[in-house]
């Protein structure tokens, strides 16, 4: 899933209703990430088995770049980073 705003883990950039948007998220075993920007600092959460990730934003670092190429397995997420975003990669495995 992709939104602007994030919704996980608490943060004052969250959407207003984020507990009920997390609520419908992690009740869907077909979900396994949710990934938005809007909180330029970035972010990470884990809940039940799904991944939010909070992409870093260079409002604030102009000199700086934050960017990043997401690639989606069957069994993981490789998430390439670049400038001030981090590469990471997410187990994709049984939710419940």
């Amino acid at each position: 899933m992709l939104g602007h705003y994030p919704v996980y883990p608490a943060n004052e950039h969250n959407l207003w209703d984020s507990e009920r948007i997390v609520d419908l998220l992690t009740s869907h075993d077909h979900v396994v990430a949710y990934l938005n920007g809007h909180n330029h600092a970035g972010n990470y959460g884990e809940l039940k088995g799904r991944h939010f990730v909070n992409f870093k934003g260079m409002v604030e670092t102009p000199a700086t770049t934050a960017y990043a190429i997401v690639a989606v397995h069957d069994d993981r997420i490789e998430i390439q980073g670049a400038g001030r975003e981090e590469s990471r990669t997410l187990k994709i495995g049984a939710v419940g």
